[in-house]
């Protein structure tokens, strides 16, 4: 041996193990395989099926061929008005092609709030992020934000996992910038 630095301590893997995973997911479903998410209409039900798509709704992906992330659920609205579809009673969402542990038990606690330690899912939007931006009103008064990078400005949507904090505030232009993740 030549050398050895913690070699007995267990590390998060680097990126370059990518290319194992990706090597293993070729190997077993082959360089043709496509992800299959469905929109199917029974009776007055719509039914989205995931199956596990990272890519579905990813605003950076989509970006790159002038989509945005309502864009895909803009064109499935636009198919059901074609066949003249005028009401739904119930969307349903499937996504448990994966079980419902959304983190792997060894993640890092603080990292659950960056884009890459994303939570996984059968039906994912956006990367499975939020993308918030805050806009500064006058000092004192309540800031305004926007979410999934639209141009409108309103209170953040609440869900279940995020929920805003309604007092955020404009402070004077000299003061330290404040910001947190949820």
């Amino acid at each position: 041996m030549i050398y050895r630095h913690n070699a007995d301590t267990p590390h998060t893997p680097a990126s370059n193990l990518k290319i194992v995973t990706t090597s293993a997911f070729l190997d077993h479903f082959g360089a043709d395989f496509k992800f299959r998410t469905m929109l199917v209409l029974h009776g007055q039900d719509l039914l989205l099926w995931g199956d596990g798509d990272p890519t579905l709704g990813d605003g950076d992906l989509l970006k790159k061929v002038g989509w945005n992330v309502t864009t895909i659920y803009k064109n499935w609205a636009d198919q059901l008005k074609k066949q003249q579809i005028a009401s739904i009673r119930n969307v349903i969402v499937d996504d448990s092609i994966f079980d419902t542990v959304f983190y792997h038990p060894n993640w890092k606690e603080n990292e659950y709030t960056s884009a890459f330690a994303a939570e996984v899912g059968g039906v994912n939007f956006n990367a499975n992020c939020i993308d918030v931006t805050v806009q500064p009103t006058s000092p004192g008064r309540l800031a305004m934000t926007s979410s999934l990078k639209t141009s409108e400005t309103s209170p953040m949507p609440r869900c279940a996992r995020a929920t805003p904090v309604p007092s955020t505030a404009t402070t004077p232009a000299d003061s330290w910038p404040r910001c947190w993740r949820l």
